[in-house]
């Protein structure tokens, strides 16, 4: 009796094929389940990692970003006269960081009857300092009050006109004790703070942006003090130039 040939492993699978079909049988079924997608848990897990990673560093660098330098640098250097401040004031580097618009020198007498402190020179102020409408509306008052370029001091609390300076900033480097030093070197017998953000370096929290005047009291600084609105906002309002002019005669009641 002649064997027949054991099937190729080719035809065995047809067999197969054929087997399960004609038994209705067309997928391949297991008990083990079994991923039908690609499995990238890992690939976003590690794309997370990453993306947590980079706003942690960004954060650090935020926290690293250094303070702006002392103003003025160290205050055994600073000017021990009033004759010697306005050259510092114009040259010492560590007072700002630069601009478009130059720095402007105080101008005044020692033991002036009134020191008069703006926030900062004005936009056009070149050679001297309010030479523009604030500067204008300031002699008014002064000439009001009695007062002229003799016993007036005017100064201000940046040595540059600086468009959106950074007042809390600045607060915190310590700008403030530049002012406090300016105005001791004066010696002034009345001080006038013309702008909220004067206050703000010297620590004073301000409320309705200083709608009306009041007195205060500066810290380290041994003349009364009369604080209010800006210039600018003196021209923008002239309703408060009356409550300037009130306050002003209240706080000097009875003087001659």
């Amino acid at each position: 009796m002649t064997q027949k040939p054991s099937p190729s492993l080719y035809d065995q699978f047809l067999a197969a094929q054929e087997w399960w079909q004609q038994s209705g049988v067309s997928e391949d079924f297991t008990e083990t389940p079994q991923g039908w997608l690609a499995d990238t848990s890992a690939k976003e897990d590690a794309a997370a990692a990453r993306a947590r990673a980079a706003k942690e560093a960004i954060a650090a660098a935020a926290k690293r970003k250094p303070d702006l330098p002392r103003p003025g640098g160290d205050k055994d250097q600073w000017p021990e006269t009033l004759e010697a401040f306005p050259k510092w004031w114009l040259t010492e580097s560590s007072l700002d960081e630069g601009g478009s618009y130059p720095r402007v020198a105080p101008r005044g007498k020692h033991g002036a009857s009134l020191m008069i402190v703006v926030p900062e020179p004005e936009i056009d102020d070149r050679d001297i300092l309010l030479a523009g409408p604030h500067g204008t509306l300031i002699a008014n008052f002064m000439r009001s009050a009695g007062l002229n370029d003799e016993n007036t001091y005017l100064a201000s609390a940046l040595p540059r006109h600086t468009p959106l300076a950074d007042w809390a900033s600045l607060n915190k480097a310590g700008m403030g004790d530049v002012l406090r030093h300016h105005i001791n070197l004066v010696e002034p017998q009345r001080v006038l703070l013309l702008g909220s953000n004067i206050l703000s370096l010297l620590g004073h929290v301000t409320t309705q942006g200083t709608a009306r005047f009041a007195k205060t009291v500066l810290q380290g600084i041994e003349a009364p003090a009369l604080a209010g609105i800006d210039p600018g906002m003196l021209l923008r309002r002239p309703r408060r130039q009356g409550n300037l002019w009130q306050c002003w005669l209240d706080w000097t009641e009875g003087e001659t």
